[in-house]
Formats: structure tokens, sequence, C-alpha cells
């Protein structure tokens, strides 16, 4: 997956190549944990302009550049959820989160006894319309073929106007 979002943001910021450089993305995000997380979350949420987290950026541009820290925010996050988040964010940092996306290159190594393998079980899936992870890759939906890898695929729901 790293090499192929490297291959189609070679010329422009995408967050997960922005996450392999050891401590410049924690260094940023703790700069502020308050407007880090209100950036990041509002620009994740259906009440950002589509795809917002994925807008185009120069290569260079940092995690927080061009995202909005709304006022007010939107009333799905109260001011005390909020504050749990900081405090967590401030007592244990970025490191953790920023290493489960430093770890795609293994996860593709130690998964790889699972390629071709089909899921037997009934499947369901159930995703947000607004989700930018649908336009990862450019002109490709990451949400049209949900029942590839199924043997006993029982639907698909997008809910309209949500990420999930």
């Amino acid at each position: 997956m790293l090499a192929v979002m490297t291959s189609i943001y070679q010329d422009r910021f995408f967050y997960i190549k922005y996450f392999q450089q050891p401590e410049v993305p924690e260094q940023e995000a703790e700069v502020d944990v308050g407007i880090t997380l209100r950036k990041i979350y509002y620009s994740l949420s259906g009440n950002s302009p589509a795809d917002d987290w994925l807008k185009p950026k120069a290569l260079d541009d940092g995690l927080l550049d061009h995202l909005v820290d709304p006022e007010p925010f939107p009333d799905w996050l109260s001011v005390q959820n909020l504050a749990v988040y900081i405090n967590a964010f401030e007592r244990g940092g970025f490191t953790g989160p920023f290493n489960r996306y430093r770890a795609v290159g293994i996860d593709h190594t130690d998964f790889s006894g699972y390629r071709n393998v089909k899921l037997s079980m009934p499947v369901c899936f159930i995703g947000g319309e607004a989700d930018s992870i649908r336009n990862y890759v450019p002109g490709v939906d990451g949400y049209a073929k949900p029942a590839v890898g199924c043997d006993d695929f029982r639907g698909s729901t997008l809910i309209p106007g949500i990420v999930v």
C-alpha cells in the first residue's frame, strides 16, 4: 500500500507518507494538541467539505496546513469530550498512532498468508458515504466492491453524509 500511495501522491502531500518520517509529524501535532485534534476531527467529519482530508497540498506542507479549525466546533463533539482526548494525547503523544501508519510495510509482509483467502462467515459492509478513504486512489471508489473476498456477502449500506 505504501508503494502505491507513494506513487500516486509522488508530487504532493499524503498523510501516510508524511507519517513515515520519524518525529516530524509528532513535533507538528504536539505544538497545540487541541488545535491538532479539532482540525483532524473536523476535516475527517461529514461536516467538512467533501474529501477535505485529501485536498491537494504541496509536497512540503505539514499535516495541519490548510485544514480548518472551525469556530464553533460542530456539536457532535462537546468541549468536555474533546478535553478528554486532548488530555490523553498530551499524556501519551502521537507516536503510537503514527506508528500504526509506519507499520503498513510490516503488515504487507505479516499478512501475506491471508492473500486470496475468502471470508466464509456472513459479512455485511456499512460505511459512511462521505468517508475520504473511498477516494484514496483517484478515480476509484474504494467502496465499490465490498463483496470481494467474501463467500457469504449479505449486503452493503452507505450512510449518507457521514464518515464511519
